[in-house]
């Protein structure tokens, strides 16, 4: 496992990118959210599904993640965490609803995880 505690550096990923960060080995013990599908998730096994949060934006410690939808609540949080002032309130309008993990969790079917699942096995034979 790789560690940046204790580290000035911020990690922040949106949509589906968290992936990579799981890849890299960045994602232990980090509490994160991610808009990538839910089977994939929890079938690949470096993504830390136990730590994923199905939340609009997620931030632990020096890693900030969000859905794709909450560009702009990513961005100035962002901002914020870099110590920039420059994201004044009112700046974005924000997120208006407050959301279910059930509404966040996005799910492909079992069709659509076997099709991926034959695309994704001849890349790796």
């Amino acid at each position: 496992m790789r560690s940046l505690k204790g580290k000035e550096l911020l990690i922040a990923g949106i949509s589906s990118s968290p992936m990579l960060l799981a890849k890299a080995g960045l994602l232990e013990n980090v509490r994160f959210t991610s808009g990538m599908w839910d089977e994939i998730a929890k079938f690949l096994d470096f993504v830390p599904y136990e730590n994923m949060i199905h939340q609009p934006i997620v931030k632990d410690g020096n890693v900030i993640t969000a859905m794709g939808f909450a560009y702009r609540e990513f961005a100035c949080e962002v901002i914020k965490t870099l110590g920039i002032d420059d994201c004044k309130e009112g700046l974005f309008n924000g997120i208006t609803k407050e959301y279910t993990e059930e509404e966040l969790t996005f799910e492909m079917g079992e069709e659509n995880f076997k099709e991926f699942m034959e695309e994704y096995l001849s890349y790796i034979r």
